[in-house]
C-alpha cells in the first residue's frame, strides 16, 4: 500500500513540474510538424504513371522495330510480357489494376535478373518490389504515401514515430527520471516519505516507464486526430515492406507499430534503469541522466547505423550493443519509405535480438547497480561498527 501511495505522490509531483509540462509540449509540435508538408520517400524512385507509361512505350517500340529479333527466344518472350505488364500499368483504371501490372512487371524483372539478362538492380531490390506491389494487389486500400500530409492517422503515427529522430523520443524518459529522481531527494517532502530504499528505487522507474507512455502517446494525439480526419483512419492491414541486411522483411502496418512500441518500451526501460541505476551509485541525478542522454545520442552519430558494405562483417558487434537499438525505428520498420534501401546496414540486427539485448542490458544495469549499493551500504555498516566498537 506504501508502494502504490508513493507511485501516486511521485506522479503527481511530477506532472506539476514545469520542466515535464514543457517535454510534453515539445514532443507534442515534433509529432506534429510533419502535418504542414513533410515529405517521405515514395516506395520506389520511378513509382509515377509517367514513368511507366515511357518505358511501355519504349518496349513496344524495340519489340516492333524487331530490335529484339537477333536475341534468345526467352529473353525476346520476356520483353513481350513486361511490355503487357507495362500496358496493364499504363492503361489502369484503378489503383488495384495499376499494382497488379507493377506486381507482374517487377516479378518479370526478377526472373530478367536471374536470366543474367538485367544488369544494375540488386535481387534484394527486386525482391522489395515484388513483395509491395504484390501485397498491395491484395490490400483493402492499394495505396502508395508520398507525403505525410496524405497518410491516414495510423500510417501517420507509424511513419513519424518510427523515421523521426529517435533521440527526440528517448530523451523523454531521461527527463522523466530526472523529474522523479530530483522530487525524491532527502532534502525533499516525498524523498522522505517512510518507505524503503528497494520499494522507493521501482517506484521510481515504475512512474518514469508509466509517463513515457502517456507523454509519448499525448504527443501523437493531435496529429493522429488530424490525419486521420483529414485522410481517415487507415487500415492496421496495410502493407510495409522495408530491407535490414540485404534481407526483405514483410508485414502488416499493425505488426509494425507493435515492433516499434515494444522496442521504444524496451529501450526506454534501459535508460530509465541506467538513470535510476546511476543515481544511486553517484547520488547525483544530474550526473546519471546526463549519461543516460549520451548513451541516447550515440545511435545518432553520423555514420554509427550506416557502415560501409565491406565493413559490415566488423560490425557484427554493434549488434550487441544496446545503444544500436535506442534508434528503434529502422529496426522495427516502418512504411513510407523506399523498401529496396536498406533501412540497416548492420550485419546481425534485427528486432528479436534488439527486444533481447535491451532486456538484458536492463536486468544486467539494474543487477550491477543493486550489488553495489548494497556493497556500499554493507561497508558504511561495517565502519559503524568498527567505530562504535
Amino acid at each position: 500500500m506504501a508502494l502504490l501511495s508513493h507511485m501516486s505522490l511521485s506522479l503527481r509531483a511530477t506532472f506539476r513540474s514545469r520542466l515535464v509540462l514543457v517535454v510534453i509540449v515539445l514532443v507534442a509540435v515534433f509529432a506534429s510538424t510533419p502535418l504542414f508538408g513533410q515529405t517521405a520517400m515514395l516506395a520506389f524512385a520511378g513509382d509515377d504513371p509517367l514513368y511507366y507509361s515511357d518505358l511501355y512505350e519504349s518496349h513496344k517500340t524495340s519489340l516492333e522495330s524487331g530490335a529484339y529479333e537477333t536475341a534468345p527466344q526467352m529473353l525476346q518472350d520476356l520483353v513481350a510480357k513486361e511490355a503487357d505488364a507495362l500496358g496493364v500499368v499504363a492503361e489502369a483504371e484503378s489503383q488495384s489494376e495499376y499494382f497488379r501490372g507493377l506486381a507482374e512487371y517487377s516479378r518479370l524483372s526478377l526472373e530478367d535478373y536471374d536470366l543474367g539478362y538485367l544488369v544494375g538492380p540488386t535481387r534484394y531490390e527486386l525482391e522489395a518490389e515484388v513483395a509491395l506491389y504484390s501485397a498491395l494487389v491484395e490490400s483493402d486500400t492499394p495505396q502508395l504515401y508520398g507525403r505525410t500530409t496524405a497518410m491516414p492517422g495510423l500510417n501517420y503515427v507509424a511513419y513519424v514515430f518510427a523515421q523521426s529522430s529517435p533521440l527526440v523520443w528517448m530523451l523523454v524518459p531521461v527527463t522523466l527520471s530526472f523529474s522523479l529522481l530530483m522530487a525524491n531527494r532527502r532534502e525533499k517532502l516525498l524523498g522522505c516519505a517512510p518507505v524503503p530504499d528497494a520499494a522507493r528505487t521501482f517506484s521510481v522507474g515504475a512512474c518514469a516507464m508509466l509517463l513515457t507512455l502517456c507523454v509519448v502517446a499525448l504527443a501523437f494525439v493531435p496529429g493522429f486526430v488530424v490525419s486521420s480526419a483529414r485522410n481517415g483512419l487507415g487500415s492496421l492491414a496495410y502493407p510495409v515492406v522495408f530491407t535490414q541486411d540485404e534481407v526483405v522483411l514483410s508485414m502488416t502496418l499493425g505488426a509494425v507499430l507493435a515492433r516499434q512500441l515494444a522496442l521504444f518500451l524496451l529501450g526506454s526501460l534501459f535508460v530509465v534503469v541506467v538513470c535510476v541505476g546511476l543515481s544511486a551509485l553517484t547520488g547525483s541525478p544530474m550526473v546519471a541522466c546526463l549519461v543516460a542522454a549520451g548513451l541516447c545520442a550515440v545511435p545518432t552519430i553520423s555514420g554509427y547505423m550506416d557502415v560501409l558494405p565491406q565493413a559490415r562483417s566488423s560490425s557484427q558487434l554493434m549488434s550487441f550493443l544496446p545503444t544500436t537499438y535506442l534508434a528503434y525505428g529502422p529496426v522495427a520498420g516502418y512504411p513510407g519509405l523506399l523498401p529496396a534501401v536498406e533501412v540497416v546496414s548492420l550485419a546481425g540486427v534485427s528486432f528479436e535480438r534488439g527486444a533481447l539485448v535491451l532486456l538484458v542490458s536492463s536486468v544486467a544495469v539494474a543487477a550491477v547497480a543493486l550489488a553495489a549499493v548494497l556493497l556500499r551500504a554493507r561497508v558504511r555498516e561495517a565502519r559503524r561498527c568498527g567505530v562504535h566498537a
